[in-house]
Formats: structure tokens, sequence, C-alpha cells
């Protein structure tokens, strides 16, 4: 069981691991620009807490590209860390599609 969650807005929270070298950061809702702010601050904490991030996306109602592209800004900025950003296996088909919609896919990063 995890000591600590991070609560970043309703739409975002962090939990990691009790060994400290891992977490999920979990979406909800709709992701994007009207919380940019957060989204952002969420990617960066997680990355300087624990060494791999796990994504989950199982919850989304909607992602736009602006979430699109701070997510994809994080997972450069992880592979330049030497840090890990991944997906959840069990993400939504609205994360998926949006993703192929934005031009993403095509891009060599989440493996879609």
């Amino acid at each position: 069981m995890s000591e600590n969650k991070f609560v970043f807005s309703p739409q975002l929270s962090f939990t990691p691991d009790s060994s400290g070298n891992s977490g999920v950061l979990c979406f909800e809702g709709e992701i994007g620009i009207r919380i940019a702010n957060e989204l952002k601050k969420a990617l960066q904490d997680s990355l300087e807490i624990i060494h791999t991030c796990e994504l989950d996306f199982s919850n989304i109602t909607g992602i736009d590209l602006t979430g699109i592209q701070l997510i994809y800004s994080a997972f450069k900025t992880a592979e330049s860390l030497g840090r890990k950003m991944v997906l959840n296996e069990k993400r939504s088909d609205i994360f998926d599609q949006a993703v192929k919609e934005s031009g993403f896919s095509e891009v060599e990063w989440l493996k879609l």
C-alpha cells in the first residue's frame, strides 16, 4: 500500500509505490487546455519523485491536443533524464484515437 498520494486536480492524481522507484499518474475526465498548468506540474513532479511513471488513461472522457503535447514533452524529458514513462495497458480507446487523430501516432514514442 502506498504511503503518499498527490492530487493535482480532480482529474490528476499521482501515487508512488512503497519503494519510491515507480508510481502511477491517474487521469480522469477531460484532459487538456483547461488543466494545462496542473497537467504540466503533475508530469514534472512525478518525474522528480520516481524513476518509472505509469500513465493511467483508463478513466478519461476526452483529451485535446494540448494534453497530448504536454504528455509527449514529458516522455521526451523522461528519456533525456534516463527515466521512463509508460502507458497503462488498460487505457481508454479515447486516448488512442485522439493520439492517432493528432498525428502523434506517427512519432516513435507511444507504440500504439
